[in-house]
């Protein structure tokens, strides 16, 4: 019995995967028909632009959206440079065969802050001192050590001032 549910299996897998196999095919003889339409759709947009270089848009305007003029252009434009255009991407979304993904929204990064860069400042500079095993500046740097930290020094100091002033 288990021999009949591993032969039963293996039809099963093997027509399954003819199947595929088979679709793909068609798939992509499909797709190279409509490749094929799409290319000769733009190479007749291009001709157009010649003969109605001020107003392609106006006069394709019945037939075609501006995006797809564009698209179509762009078509034209990359076909003699990437001839295999199932391999670019950019062409198969010109063309409606794959799709666009919605752009993507910038990351907003916040305003500067004060407290936000001294924190992060303070941070560093603790992890060094961790990974020294203390304040410890070699001979001869101890000068311009000093000379890069008194802004710091100095903005700590202003904002004292100004904290104790406040608590009056």
């Amino acid at each position: 019995m288990s021999t009949d549910i591993h032969s039963e299996m293996i039809k099963a897998v093997s027509g399954a995967h003819r199947d595929a196999q088979e679709k793909v095919k068609k798939a992509r003889q499909a797709t190279r028909l409509a490749i094929r339409a799409r290319r000769k759709v733009s190479v007749l947009v291009e001709k157009s632009k010649r003969l109605h270089l001020q107003d392609l848009n106006g006069f394709l305007g019945d037939v075609l959206a501006p995006d797809q003029i564009k698209d179509y252009l762009f078509l034209s434009a990359v076909a003699s440079k990437r001839k295999d255009a199932l391999a670019d991407k950019s062409q198969l979304q010109r063309m409606g065969l794959l799709t666009r993904q919605p752009a993507r929204k910038p990351r907003v990064t916040p305003p500067p802050s004060l407290m936000r860069s001294s924190a992060k400042a303070a941070g560093m500079i603790k992890k060094t001192v961790e990974k020294l095993g203390g304040v410890y500046v070699p001979k001869g740097q101890a000068d311009t050590v000093a000379h890069v930290l008194k802004p710091l020094a100095e903005i700590y100091l202003a904002m004292d001032r100004q904290a104790k002033a406040e608590s009056k």
